[in-house]
């Protein structure tokens, strides 16, 4: 799997260049590639995911700022899981699994400025977000008899309430410059999400049989200290221009 991060750049030049605005964002590229000479990894997922959060922020004072940010996501990744067939000598599929999911939301945060050296900086952020994600699992089956494959889909919706606290380091290059890492080891994360999968129905042609899944809910909540759980990353770096 490769992941590449950027933070930063989205210039504004509407702005008065006296207003102590300043912009950055997060562009996070997810691609992952699997494959192997024989047989099937169904933990080992192929697709890609894109993530946009810009920010727009303003500086109280040389120590304190806080602002917005958007969020905007996009992912699809295939899983597939099959068998050996001794008599047949060969690897046989028995089920692809399309899992996409699109989320949109936004949120506040706020930065404290606690140390700071000559041009470098520590300081602790906090931020609060929530959005909103459609998404959809699509499922092929095969059976052992060659029959013709079934196709199912099951969507859903959910809501994310995060509440993020992580420590910042900051160096300045000039006077509207500078470079962040953000330190994700040693984040505190609080999520809450709630999944309400729709109703669904599945017909099996063989049989005829049908069978209903009613519409229900799923409500998770989790405390992270530590590794942030949703990156998987230990520094995550930026870029933010003052105005």
């Amino acid at each position: 799997m490769k992941r590449f991060i950027l933070l930063a750049f989205l210039m504004l030049p509407v702005l008065p260049a006296a207003a102590q605005f300043f912009v950055s964002g997060n562009l996070d590229f997810d691609l992952a590639r699997y494959s192997r000479s024989e047989g099937f990894d169904p933990t080992k997922p192929k697709g890609m995911a894109l993530r946009f959060e810009p920010r727009v922020g303003y500086a109280f004072s040389p120590s304190l700022q806080a602002g917005v940010t958007l969020l905007l996501s996009n992912q699809k990744y295939t899983y597939t899981d099959g068998y050996y067939n001794a008599d047949a000598g060969e690897w046989k599929k028995t089920e692809i699994t399309d899992r996409t999911l699109a989320t949109f939301g936004g949120g506040l945060f706020v930065r404290q400025r606690c140390l700071e050296f000559g041009s470098l900086a520590l300081a602790v952020e906090l931020t609060a977000t929530y959005h909103i994600g459609l998404g959809n699992t699509a499922q092929t089956q095969y059976d052992s008899r060659n029959n013709s494959p079934l196709h199912f889909k099951t969507p859903y919706t959910l809501g994310e309430l995060a509440v993020k606290l992580v420590p910042v380091v900051t160096y300045r290059l000039s006077q509207r410059l500078s470079v962040d890492g953000y330190i994700d080891l040693l984040s505190i994360l609080y999520t809450g999400t709630t999944i309400r999968h729709n109703r669904t129905y599945r017909v099996d042609p063989y049989t005829s049989n049908k069978t209903v899944t009613p519409e229900y809910s799923e409500t998770l909540s989790s405390l992270h200290f530590g590794l942030d759980a949703h990156n998987a990353t230990l520094l995550t770096l930026g870029v933010s221009y003052n105005f």
